[in-house]
């Protein structure tokens, strides 16, 4: 594997089954952002910070990792002395993390041995800077990887530090964390907007290195493609894509009400095989220029069941543009009980990391759900869409256009 994760916040909502929300919960925020539409925002007011957002992985020794998250500060911290932590990697416990101090500066911290390892050049307030570090856990000592880089949108670096002889032990990374985290406990007040989170390792033949100044973006349905089986609360079986385009999803216990048509899609019926097909905003349309480098996209749907007797195993899969290239199993009871209203038993299933995938950016790419069981118990689905990871090329990149074309015609 090479990237190991996205995340571009664009759910607006926290990902059940992706990551785990620790501490106090950070807001999302739609007037301050990177890219797409969202970014999360931690906002303390003389208060101990103690919020993170908690990301497991498999890990190994010998690998490198390389997390990054973006960052836009809008009140630096003022009273923590040892620094509020942003970002961190480890396994067991942190290895090292990148700390923002009330100088302005963002530090290195090797958080085993509680050495500040190095520090960047003060940061300005009102703008976004890109945070990474790049890890790897050997199996001696003295003899563990770090590297760390803090870059502004020009692509000026404030830091870039290298070091090949730290000793962190030889336990294997397991997660990053994207934290607003006040070392020592200290009451602070101070306001920190974080957007386009993602990892990759040092393993594969592409995203083998630095995440850089990539971007992210989350295309959302548009229209029907085909259905067999699927719809609407009421019966409906038409612009089923207008009830998987909610931010956050809006989801409900299963319902047969035309009141709730809107809300999600479901499947009653006992054949197995039943396709529901989604086109997808178009990469130009989301914003995705043609000199732009498309690094990867992975799809996510947020489903359900109306019971949890039996099994309830479906499909999901991005059929076209580009081609998943095959089925990928997803549980409907990924929570273990029925579904109620969102986030309630809603289950967010990720599709496969699709790396350096070949598409036509001015065509919708294509979505499938498929209800794989045959047997009475209601599955749904209330949220379709597509994580996108790209690299801004020497062209730039259009200026998105988004619309919700039912609500539009309903209007």
């Amino acid at each position: 594997m090479t990237r190991q994760l996205q995340e571009p916040f664009e759910v607006n909502t926290h990902s059940v089954g992706r990551y785990t929300v620790n501490g106090t919960s950070p807001t999302f925020d739609s007037s301050v952002k990177r890219t797409g539409n969202y970014s999360i925002k931690y906002a303390f007011v003389g208060a101990v910070a103690n919020g993170y957002l908690h990301n497991t992985f498999t890990g190994a020794t010998g690998r490198k990792y390389f997390p990054k998250v973006a960052i836009w500060i809008t009140t630096i911290p003022s009273a923590t002395v040892n620094g509020i932590v942003v970002m961190a990697i480890g396994g067991g416990g942190d290895f090292v993390s990148l700390r923002l101090k009330n100088d302005g500066k963002i530090y290195v911290y090797d958080e085993i041995n509680a050495v500040e390892l190095s520090n960047s050049t003060v940061l300005s307030t009102g703008q976004w800077y890109t945070l990474e570090l790049g890890v790897t856990i050997n199996t001696g000592s003295n003899d563990d990887v770090v590297d760390a880089r803090v870059t502004n949108e020009s692509g000026s670096q404030l830091l870039n530090y290298s070091a090949s002889n730290i000793n962190l032990g030889t336990t294997a990374p397991a997660y990053v964390d994207v934290e607003a985290f006040a070392t020592g406990g200290t009451s602070d007040t101070f306001t920190i907007n974080f957007d386009d989170f993602a990892m990759n390792d040092s393993q594969g033949s592409v995203n083998n290195t630095w995440v850089g100044l990539e971007k992210m973006v989350m295309l959302d349905p548009i229209s029907d493609n085909a259905n067999g089986g699927w719809s609407q609360p009421g019966g409906d079986t038409a612009d089923l894509f207008a009830s998987l385009d909610n931010k956050p999803p809006v989801g409900i216990a299963n319902s047969t009400s035309s009141a709730d048509e809107l809300k999600m899609i479901r499947n009653p019926t006992s054949t197995a095989g039943q396709n529901y097909d989604a086109n997808m905003t178009s990469y130009t349309t989301a914003g995705i220029g043609s000199g732009d480098t498309i690094n990867a996209v992975q799809w996510i749907m947020a489903i359900g069941t109306s019971s949890v007797t039996g099994t309830n195993n479906g499909i999901g899969r991005l059929v076209s543009n580009p081609d998943q290239g095959a089925d990928q199993t997803i549980n409907f009871e990924g929570t273990g009980s029925a579904q109620g209203t969102y986030p309630t038993n809603w289950f967010h299933e990720y599709g496969t990391i699709i790396e350096a995938p070949s598409v036509t950016k001015g065509t919708s790419p294509v979505l499938r759900i498929t209800k794989n069981t045959a047997a009475t118990r209601v599955h749904g689905a209330c949220l379709f869409g597509i994580y996108v990871g790209y690299t801004v090329g020497a062209a730039g990149s259009v200026v998105p256009v988004l619309m919700n074309q039912y609500r539009q015609r309903k209007a």
